[in-house]
């Protein structure tokens, strides 16, 4: 009998929700004009609870990676408010730091291939420390945070390798990359250079990772045949 928590329509459903909730975020910039207070935010924060009930309903309840997972998005959401909000970017910050531990435990506990972890993290030194390179004159009293940030994210990218080779699905992979791609944007608009071009690329990036990491719950407790 098919449960709530693995239910492919509402999985769809809670997506298709997402979707539409990040397409009225990316205009609600030009839809001031409505007169609706806080769209912006209303909007954000419809698509970030959107991935956490896709997560739910692909299953993430019925097992230890699609729990990890699970805990991954609610710190998400978390650095989403905090992110939106004025005066907390460091809390957020931190909010997307566990939630970057969390998708590196989930990834652990799935099982990673540390020959494939070890070329991930080879490959990735040359576009961390140009990443490093081009944020450091930018970062100010926040340079500690943001470099460990960024190991941390870098790290969890490295691992989504490892699980996928492991016998993983690719959407590990796939997610982890496109919030690892979707940070580069969030920093260039809070240190470098600011402007709609940020969010316009970072926020498809950012909330379709998401998406995919719920979606890798369902793929991967077909994988195991989690119950």
């Amino acid at each position: 009998m098919q449960t709530a928590e693995s239910n492919p329509a509402r999985l769809h459903g809670a997506a298709a929700f997402t979707a539409i909730a990040v397409v009225v975020l990316l205009a609600s910039r030009q839809l001031d004009a409505l007169g609706i207070p806080h769209l912006g935010l209303i909007a954000k924060m419809s698509a970030s609870t959107g991935f956490l009930a896709m997560a739910v309903f692909a299953g993430a309840l019925r097992s230890r990676y699609g729990v990890a997972v699970l805990v991954g998005l609610f710190f998400s959401w978390w650095g989403d408010l905090f992110l939106a909000l004025p005066g907390t970017f460091l809390y957020g910050l931190v909010a997307f730091l566990i939630g970057h531990i969390a998708y590196a435990v989930a990834f652990l506990l799935w099982g990673v291939r540390p020959q494939a972890v070890g070329a991930a993290l080879a490959a990735l030194v040359v576009p961390a420390s140009a990443l490093f390179l081009w944020l450091n004159p930018h970062l100010g009293d926040m340079r500690i945070p943001v470099y460990a940030y960024m190991t941390v994210i870098t790290l969890m990218l490295a691992l989504s390798v490892g699980a996928w080779r492991k016998g993983g699905t690719q959407l590990m992979f796939v997610a982890a990359l496109m919030f690892w791609l979707s940070d580069i944007c969030v920093a260039r608009q809070q240190f470098v250079s600011p402007g709609f071009i940020n969010p316009l690329i970072g926020l498809p990036l950012y909330f379709g990772g998401q998406m995919v990491f719920a979606y890798s719950i369902r793929a991967a407790n077909a994988l195991r045949g989690a119950h």
